[in-house]
């Protein structure tokens, strides 16, 4: 876990802001949480939560995780039934039918 978060902090414009720091360690419990929910059974199947994310490049992974932690935030009194399994966004699904909250979610930095 320390080498993704130290792997992440670098993809951030101002790694030494508090706020990016808040921001980093909520998406690291909040992928810690999926690995462990994953292994667990959890998603419904073994593998799910890496299922989803390699069907996405990696330029895309961000809003890949945004998407699916908007469904993940949905309260359980508005979520859609599924058969008591999680709803997996795919790269079809258009990201207009989420809630936007992107300002959660700081923008990374752009590549040079």
């Amino acid at each position: 876990v320390a080498r993704l978060y130290d792997a992440l902090l670098r993809e951030y414009r101002d790694p030494s802001c508090p706020a990016t720091l808040r921001s980093l360690n909520v998406l690291c419990v909040r992928l810690v949480f999926c690995l462990y929910a994953e292994d667990a059974g959890l998603f419904g199947r073994h593998g799910q939560f890496h299922d989803y994310l390699a069907q996405y490049p990696p330029e895309e992974a961000r809003r890949a995780l945004i998407d699916l932690f908007r469904i993940l935030d949905t309260p359980a009194a508005r979520a859609t039934p599924t058969s008591g399994r999680l709803s997996w966004p795919s790269p079809t699904s258009t990201a207009a039918s989420l809630p936007r909250r992107t300002s959660r979610y700081p923008a990374s930095r752009p590549k040079s």
